[in-house]
């Protein structure tokens, strides 16, 4: 499900090497899937879940394991409507129970956003550490906040989360939950959330214009986050679906890179020194990153470490991804896909 946006690609790719199976995809674009379709053991249909019930329940019918990529493509926000809400949980939920109901396994890939933006905490005196910061599945509490667009998703997502663990305990629905911290796509976006706004979306979109543009910061883009490169995050999602020995059945795992911590000022900044280092033309204009008008006491206020231990004991995952080598090879596609001709490079 919602196999068309930044993760579906690579974890398609991920899956015609590593399992011996017929994958058959959806979604509401197949842009960055061209080269994909040419794949005999893959398929693609295009749908909206909310208008074409009765096509998802057949897939459904016709799988033996189900992944539902929505949650952390399509996070739901704030700009719904009261009906659409409705009607997007109604649609995740179905989905659920279809499952369960014809004991199909179901890999539901969420972000570390149900965690809440009230962390790290800690009770007593002195610096946090970065103890203090690791988040781990089977302990962190899922801290409620205002209901921004943020925590709206958050909120509905645990619900759902929660509704997954009650089939798996009374119905015996096969499941694992993923939760993805910060993605870093292979066209530098983001995900959970990507916000045009956003330091490194502005220098992206500048570069792809060959613009000379002025971006300015936001306050809120001087903390420090980790950043999982989409490689690393579908080979762990292709784990999990390949769940060697049932080790990750009725499991939730963190994926993550705690050592790549970054802001999201920092990152821009990063991406425009290696565009201007490995690829730029020499000619074309260049973005240029203002200086920050406020500064911040605590630029790792906000920042949750991935405890990882899970995913490696359970599925054999590693991040092997550095954050220079995901800027660089990003950069590398981006560039790629502006020069081909159906704006599509590696599928």
């Amino acid at each position: 499900m919602d196999c068309g946006g930044v993760l579906g690609p690579p974890l398609i790719r991920w899956l015609l090497q590593h399992m011996d199976a017929a994958i058959v995809g959806s979604g509401s674009n197949h842009e960055r899937l061209a080269a994909l379709l040419e794949e005999p053991r893959f398929s693609f249909y295009t749908l909206d879940g909310q208008q074409e019930p009765a096509l998802v329940s057949s897939l459904v019918e016709h799988a033996d394991i189900v992944v539902d990529l929505s949650p952390v493509e399509r996070p739901l926000n704030e700009r719904l409507t009261a009906t659409e809400l409705q009607e997007e949980l109604r649609v995740r939920t179905e989905l659920v129970r279809l499952c369960s109901e014809l004991g199909r396994r179901l890999v539901h890939v969420s972000s570390a956003e149900v965690y809440g933006n009230r962390w790290p905490t800690r009770v007593g005196s002195g610096p946090l550490t970065d103890a203090d910061r690791q988040v781990r599945e089977d302990e962190a509490p899922l801290v409620s906040g205002p209901v921004g667009d943020e925590e709206l998703a958050a909120s509905h997502e645990r619900m759902t989360q929660h509704l997954i663990y009650t089939y798996g305990e009374t119905e015996s629905l096969d499941y694992t939950i993923l939760r993805l911290f910060d993605v870093l796509g292979d066209r530098l976006e983001m995900l959970p959330r990507a916000d045009p706004t956003w330091p490194v979306a502005q220098v992206r979109d500048a570069i792809v214009a060959r613009e000379a543009r002025t971006v300015r910061l936001q306050p809120e883009d001087l903390y420090v986050r980790t950043l999982v490169y989409v490689e690393d995050a579908a080979e762990a999602v292709g784990l999990a679906i390949r769940n060697d020995q049932s080790r990750a059945s009725g499991e939730v795992l963190n994926v993550g890179e705690p050592a790549n911590r970054v802001s999201r000022d920092d990152l821009a900044r990063l991406v425009l020194e290696r565009y201007r280092e490995q690829f730029w033309d020499g000619r074309s204009p260049l973005p240029l990153i203002a200086d920050s008008d406020v500064a911040v006491a605590d630029r790792n206020l906000h920042l949750r470490l991935p405890s990882i231990e899970k995913a490696v004991r359970l599925l054999g995952w590693r991040p092997r991804w550095s954050l220079l080598a995901a800027v660089d090879a990003a950069l590398e596609t981006l560039l790629a896909t502006m020069s081909s001709p159906n704006g599509s490079a590696r599928g």
